[in-house]
């Protein structure tokens, strides 16, 4: 449901578990700020690798981790969540 966001740029693959993220004309900090105060537990930032961030030509990412805690609600909350921030 992410790659359909308009805006985001998913960095990870469509069955990636760990989920990288960033959206267009928007600093990763202040997504995850945003996206945070909903409660969801997410990373924001370079993660220690900004040799690959500098490759791909961006300054950080924003990234999900989804395990077999979290429930299918859960999921779709987040994508919610994403996409009226993102509009």
């Amino acid at each position: 449901s992410l790659s359909e966001i308009t805006n985001l740029r998913l960095l990870s693959g469509k069955y990636s578990k760990i989920i990288s993220f960033t959206v267009n004309n928007m600093n990763v900090l202040d997504c995850g700020a945003l996206i945070s105060a909903h409660n969801v537990c997410l990373r924001v930032g370079n993660m220690c690798a900004s040799w690959i961030h500098n490759r791909l030509g961006i300054e950080g990412s924003i990234r999900l981790s989804v395990g077999p805690w979290n429930t299918k609600q859960e999921a779709e909350t987040v994508v919610q969540i994403i996409k009226n921030i993102v509009k």
